[in-house]
């Protein structure tokens, strides 16, 4: 369709605007939306960064959610809501004084990230744990040294569920080396380095607000070409897991230690006999002495077999296989 329009389009189209039958705002516009670009503020990250980092932090909030939910034996919701690339200096200006913020060091990689907690969440998971209920009303005044120490062990259950949701990216061994509460004192870089600012919204007692979690761009800097939803749902990446995972599994099942053993026979008799049993005395059994025995795995038979002895030991021959299985034990 060509974009000139004749003599008779344009009276038509004017026409139409005067009578008020077409609105001037609805008219598309074909331009360009122009998107404006911070030079302070410069990206390193592109849109599959951001949304590989979403994937795992929403796998995160998931693991923490039932983590917590199971800690605290209370409903605990972790949400996801947004993940934006700003300066440290906004993140620490951002921050309420009390809060709890954990300097975590994440190994092997290099630098520390902030796990922010403020006060008000902070308050109801001590409350929670030390038996009581979260009273909203309550006043935000300093941590002491045991309710920091209850959030201490608390936060490295925390980061212990971080290792798994980040395993397709790197093998993360997160530390927790210290815990602030100003974040005037909670400097791990520069103000104007940009970092990633992970946030979600959490809620437990009918309380709800912001925890934060603050990555460096220093931190992530050598894992950022890994960052990849293509090479995380990859399917050779997903093959050599499995095939690992597989591996794991036989080499497990091949060192487990499984119980046999052998009945000679069974009997039934009466329970005076058995009172007046005596040392010498006989019992005879169901089973003749050409009989194959019955070798258990576990509680199933699995083999029939001949007893004897052989290196001075009671031992059985395997003579037949119960279970036919032969197929499935050759593979493990």
């Amino acid at each position: 369709m060509s974009d000139v329009l004749s003599q008779n389009e344009i009276d038509a189209l004017l026409n139409e605007l005067n009578s008020g039958e077409i609105d001037i705002n609805e008219i598309d516009n074909d331009e360009e939306e122009i998107k404006k670009y911070d030079f302070k503020r410069p990206s390193k990250f592109a849109k599959d960064h951001i949304r590989t980092l979403n994937i795992i932090h929403d796998n995160y909030g998931k693991a923490l959610s039932t983590l917590l939910t199971r800690y605290l034996r209370a409903p605990f919701d972790m949400e996801l809501i947004t993940i934006e690339v700003l300066t440290y200096r906004d993140f620490s200006n951002s921050i309420s004084n009390p809060s709890i913020l954990s300097i975590v060091e994440m190994n092997p990689l290099n630098g520390s990230v902030v796990l922010e907690i403020p006060p008000t969440i902070a308050y109801a998971i001590i409350d929670r744990v030390l038996g009581g209920y979260t009273d909203s009303s309550e006043k935000v005044k300093d941590f002491t040294d045991i309710e920091i120490s209850i959030m201490e062990n608390i936060i490295e259950d925390m980061l212990e569920a971080m290792k798994e949701p980040w395993e397709n990216i790197i093998t993360l061994n997160p530390v927790l080396d210290r815990i602030e509460t100003n974040p005037q004192i909670a400097q791990i870089t520069s103000p104007t380095d940009m970092v990633i600012l992970i946030t979600y919204k959490a809620e437990i007692d009918d309380m709800d607000n912001f925890i934060n979690i603050c990555i460096p761009d220093i931190v992530i800097d050598p894992i950022v070409p890994k960052l990849s939803t293509k090479l995380w749902f990859s399917k050779d990446d997903s093959k050599h897991y499995e095939e690992h995972d597989t591996s794991n599994i036989k080499n497990k099942i091949l060192d487990t230690n499984v119980p046999i053993k052998t009945i000679l026979g069974k009997t039934k008799i009466p329970f005076d006999d058995i009172a007046n049993l005596q040392e010498g005395d006989i019992i005879a059994l169901d089973k003749n002495l050409k009989e194959k025995m019955e070798i258990f795995v576990g509680r199933d038979i699995k083999y029939l077999g001949n007893p004897g002895v052989k290196n001075k030991k009671y031992s059985i021959k395997i003579t037949d296989i119960v279970d036919k299985e032969k197929e499935l034990w050759a593979d493990i």
